[in-house]
């Protein structure tokens, strides 16, 4: 076997290891979350255990939609995921419109000062944020939520976007303003268009985040009616034992749709989350 070949073997065969490793770690455990769903509580701790239920059952879905509020945490986590991603992108459409296309006065500054906001973590600025809340009364409401989760968002959101909008060549505009048009109409007009499939990938990008985020939710709502889902999933853990079965079952209501949204849009989002870095 010639040199080339042999070292072109090689690569192949530690690519084929990298996915092989890659499938272990991150898809088997969530197809074993998937199984587990549909198992009875004794067939999940069976030894050795089995991959495929022996007896197909909905028990531990029932349970989570009846006994556990589900859909009630459902219904909060779409309410304040909708929420947040509608504000995000509309205040990201803007400052990225500003910072990224116009170039206003201070637009590097700008760029560098939410690029470091990006580098603390959420457990810095829980306090204070908890402490801004609860002095406004927003402690136990949506609002404390949505304002929270859009002092992280906001700022990924306008990096993202920003590039975008540098990306659209400055001759369009000139053209829009000797037509007459002002800036929101050249906005609307113009450039709204051109950044559109952006402007889809943030918005999956923002909700698939506050879909996902616990922290603040189990810092700022204390009423369980209040819960969303990934806080709901704690109320399977008791004292003394857990109900894995549902645990399960609602694990995959959390994870199927944020994973089926980027499935159905994966292209927009990978091609501009590449494009976001022009510029």
């Amino acid at each position: 076997m010639k040199e080339y070949e042999y070292s072109r073997l090689i690569r192949r065969i530690l690519l084929y290891l990298l996915e092989i490793f890659i499938f272990i770690f991150t898809v088997f455990p969530f197809f074993w979350i998937i199984v587990s769903s549909f198992k009875g509580a004794g067939e999940i701790f069976l030894s050795p255990p089995t991959i495929f239920p022996k007896v197909f059952t909905l028990e531990n879905y029932r349970r989570a939609i009846l006994e556990n509020d589900l859909l009630l945490f459902a219904k909060n986590s779409i309410t304040i995921g909708v929420s947040t991603t509608l504000i995000a992108t509309f205040i990201a459409a803007l400052a990225a419109y500003g910072i990224g296309f116009l170039k206003v006065s201070g637009s590097r500054l700008m760029t560098i000062a939410m690029v470091v906001t990006q580098m603390f973590p959420i457990v810095v600025l829980i306090i204070p944020l908890f402490t801004l809340c609860s002095r406004l009364g927003l402690i136990n409401t949506y609002y404390s939520l949505i304002l929270s989760n859009l002092a992280f968002t906001v700022p990924s959101a306008i990096i993202i976007m920003r590039g975008y909008f540098a990306s659209v060549p400055i001759e369009l505009g000139e053209a829009a303003q000797l037509d007459g048009c002002n800036n929101f109409q050249m906005l609307r007009k113009v450039i709204l268009p051109i950044v559109g499939p952006g402007l889809v990938s943030v918005a999956i990008f923002t909700f698939i985040g506050v879909w996902q985020e616990f922290l603040l939710a189990v810092s700022f709502i204390s009423d369980s009616k209040m819960n969303t889902l990934p806080v709901g999933l704690t109320s399977y853990i008791g004292e003394h034992s857990t109900d894995w079965g549902g645990l399960m079952a609602t694990s995959v209501v959390i994870a199927v749709p944020a994973i089926l949204l980027f499935l159905s849009v994966q292209k927009y989002f990978i091609d501009n989350l590449a494009g976001s870095v022009k510029g």
